[in-house]
């Protein structure tokens, strides 16, 4: 097993998105972490619904990316998606944005796990795709 590197809190921390797990699957535990998640990162309350109501399967999580790689990250706004998003740095030209974009829409994958935070764990932890990911093939 590969860890990512960055002093192993892909093991010991919980990502965001835990949060929209336990709307849905325990949704009188959520208000209080939600609460001190909201308390601690400012998201306001209108975000944090938006980012709890999005039921996207993980095979449209690629093609949603493709149209943000240029957007910028913002702080204040909770993601709870499958993965981390994905942006290009600033010094990418346009073509090899474009060129990004299209594998990211002709991508299909499956997630490792039916629940985000669990997905996201273990894509952290595990060193290559799953075998059933065929992006840009």
């Amino acid at each position: 097993m590969r860890l990512t590197g960055h002093g192993c809190d892909e093991v010991t921390l919980l990502p965001d998105c835990y949060l929209h797990d336990l709307a849905y699957r325990h949704p009188a535990a959520l208000w209080p972490h939600l609460r001190e998640q909201r308390s601690r990162a400012r998201w306001p309350l209108w975000a944090c619904a938006r980012a709890l109501a999005d039921r996207r399967p993980y095979a449209a999580w690629p093609a949603d990316q493709a149209e943000t790689l240029s957007a910028p990250l913002s702080r204040f706004r909770p993601d709870f998606g499958w993965e981390q998003p994905l942006r290009m740095p600033d010094w990418t030209t346009e073509a090899a944005t474009d060129a990004v974009r299209r594998q990211l829409v002709t991508c299909s994958a499956e997630p490792y796990s039916p629940l985000r935070a669990q997905h996201q764990s273990l894509s952290s932890t595990v060193p290559s795709p799953p075998p059933s990911t065929a992006c840009g093939s």
